[in-house]
């Protein structure tokens, strides 16, 4: 590590800076985990908390069903060159599972992405409420 070279002031306000740099991170994580959690009112929070996860993993996310009135819920390019097709299940639990209807509207959202990127590889996934 590159402090020892630093001037005294200038480590120490390095040092504190990275401690805030990384209290914020683990504020920010515990409020995507927070946000993680199926509102049966809104599905709106939870679909922007998946984008904000692909932000803080490195991923470029979009959010194409908000920004355009189609497609998936969430897009994420992977860095291979793939995409990750996202539908967010409100109503689907670990009791009940992902309903024919779920299931459909992840087949439309491939649709629609294979409409628009013909030559690119996807992998389709519904993320639902781990609760019962």
């Amino acid at each position: 590590m590159t402090t020892k070279a630093l001037p005294e002031k200038t480590r120490s306000r390095s040092v504190q800076m990275t401690v805030l740099e990384a209290a914020d991170r683990l504020l920010y994580a515990n409020q995507l985990i927070d946000d993680l959690v199926f509102h049966k009112v809104s599905s709106d929070r939870f679909e922007g908390a998946i984008h904000s996860v692909a932000e803080f993993i490195g991923i470029k996310g979009q959010r194409t069903e908000k920004l355009f009135d189609e497609g998936p819920d969430n897009l994420w390019a992977l860095p291979e060159g793939s995409f990750l097709v996202i539908e967010c299940k409100n109503n689907a639990t670990l009791t009940n599972g992902i309903s024919t209807t779920d299931a459909g509207q992840l087949d439309q959202a491939m649709t629609w992405f294979g409409a628009k990127y013909p030559s690119t590889a996807s992998i389709p996934r519904a993320f639902a409420s781990a609760s019962t």
